[in-house]
């Protein structure tokens, strides 16, 4: 993939079509090089899966350019928050009608296949802080906000399954697993990102040479803020992500009120998370396709996965029209490119290691895994030749 990778640019396929390939070459549907169950060895995935989603999604955020007051974050916002509530209905009204799953699966099912994926969207995001485009600047930010604001639904699916009732837990749901949590995670990531980037430019604008480590004061503002996220039970993600979109704001705003300024540490810090991203894209969609079975075509999944990109999609971002004076053509774009991925795998894992019954988690590993491979499939055909013609 080194060296092919300008080549693999060209054509029209991306780079997790081909890891998924490999991994269902190298896996149990092929060759049996090696095996990972993922009713056994969840809480090492959900792990993994974490730290990807974290690394991709402070990424994401050290792209965004975009002032707090900028008006393009009313898309991307609203996609986060009322196109992702409209997928969970749909994809809970789908699962428990036509799948005959119990409710509180056929929420927390939502929940993991509502977010769209930061991690194996680069090809459809912002490739610098320097790019402007609308639709890649939606599809950036809605995948940076969604992947904490899923989190309240995986939390009330969970608390059905184990035996509440939505009664009882709805109150106490809004509060305590939406308001609170996602609120609280902003500010924590706004405050951490705050702190860390006035002590980085303070340094390297008193002390002349001042020699940063980017790559690690990067780590540590990922740890910090997602462990102080975790601290006062908040959503972590959300954190991460605000955190670095700080950083980006800090260092536009100083660069636009002096002359000369010390390079920030958003620069060293893209370079270093991008490549690991890549790392991470690689191991876990080779594991996601070692990990799949016969289980996960099987024609119902097939045509839930269909039913989620092609009806409740475009649907939930269709809805938007109501009340967001966007074009029909962009909608469209925003519609189809809604990824599933490695933040799918982590809810599914944190899921599985939070109580689910293993005859049901086999059920959704089944359903989760299947559409994941299929949105890996259809995207990964698709997204160059329709960037291309999108660009032109």
């Amino acid at each position: 993939m080194g060296m092919g990778h300008a080549w693999v640019k060209k054509i029209p396929l991306t780079t997790s079509l081909i890891y998924l390939i490999v991994g269902i070459f190298i896996g149990p549907l092929g060759f049996s090089f090696f095996s990972i169950d993922p009713l056994r060895d969840f809480k090492l995935l959900e792990h993994l899966t974490e730290i990807a989603v974290l690394f991709s999604l402070f990424t994401a955020g050290l792209k965004l350019k975009l002032s707090y007051k900028n008006k393009n974050w009313q898309l991307p916002v609203a996609l986060a928050l009322v196109s992702m509530s409209i997928t969970v209905v749909l994809v809970a009204g789908f699962a428990y009608y036509l799948l005959a799953l119990p409710l509180g699966a056929c929420i927390l099912l939502g929940g993991i296949l509502a977010p769209t994926d930061p991690v194996l969207a680069s090809d459809v995001q912002v490739q610098h802080p320097r790019d402007e485009d609308h639709l890649r600047l939606s599809l950036t930010c809605e995948a940076g906000l969604n992947d904490g604001t899923a989190f309240p639904f995986v939390m009330l699916g969970i608390a059905l399954l184990q035996g509440e009732s939505l009664q009882s837990v709805g109150q106490e749901w809004i509060w305590k697993d939406f308001i609170k949590p996602v609120g609280l995670g902003i500010f924590i990531g706004w405050v951490t990102g705050l702190v860390v980037g006035k002590i980085d430019q303070h340094v390297r604008h008193k002390i002349k040479d001042a020699v940063v480590l980017d790559d690690f004061l990067g780590l540590a503002l990922i740890s910090l803020s997602y462990g102080a996220a975790i601290a006062f039970e908040a959503y972590g993600f959300l954190a991460v992500f605000t955190a670095a979109v700080v950083i980006r704001q800090l260092e536009h705003k100083k660069s636009q009120t002096a002359v000369a300024q010390p390079q920030g540490m958003a620069k060293g810090v893209l370079k270093f998370n991008e490549q690991f991203e890549r790392i991470c894209e690689v191991g876990l969609v080779i594991l996601l396709g070692g990990m799949m079975k016969m289980g996960s075509f099987r024609l119902e999944i097939l045509l839930a996965a269909l039913v989620l990109l092609l009806v409740i999609r475009p649907l939930a971002v269709g809805f938007l029209a109501l009340f967001i004076r966007k074009s029909a053509k962009k909608l469209a774009y925003i519609s189809w490119f809604g990824i599933r991925g490695i933040g799918s795998m982590y809810y599914l894992m944190y899921s599985l290691n939070h109580g689910i019954d293993s005859q049901l988690g086999q059920v959704l590993v089944n359903l989760v895994f299947g559409i994941i491979a299929v949105s890996i499939i259809l995207h990964g055909i698709s997204v160059t030749p329709l960037m291309a013609r999108y660009h032109k």
